[in-house]
């Protein structure tokens, strides 16, 4: 697996451009040399009970920035709001501003 040819030529098949990779939903497919891998995407993070079928045995979940406290609203004021992949900030009512800034 990972090759093709006569077995005196082979080449390398690229998993990820062909779609014959097994990468989670919100993952990124690398092509490597004889194999492939996967990474969560940017706001998601593995979570490895989830799935045993997957590539590297992991699912991508996402990362509630708000809870983890990773986001960069404004403390106290910002009011943090998770959100698919990433999160979003306001202010608290009677506080203007972007919520970064309040």
């Amino acid at each position: 697996p990972g090759f093709e040819g006569d077995g005196f030529f082979c080449t390398d098949i690229d998993e990820c451009s062909r779609d014959t990779n097994d990468c989670p939903l919100e993952s990124t497919c690398t092509n490597m040399e004889g194999n492939f891998s996967c990474l969560c995407n940017a706001g998601f993070q593995p979570l490895p009970e989830e799935c045993e079928m997957c590539h590297g045995g992991f699912n991508c979940t996402d990362i509630n920035e708000c809870e983890e406290g990773i986001d960069n609203c404004h403390d106290p004021w910002g009011v943090c709001t998770n959100t698919h992949g990433s999160f979003n900030c306001s202010c608290a009512p009677y506080y203007g501003g972007d919520g970064i800034i309040c």
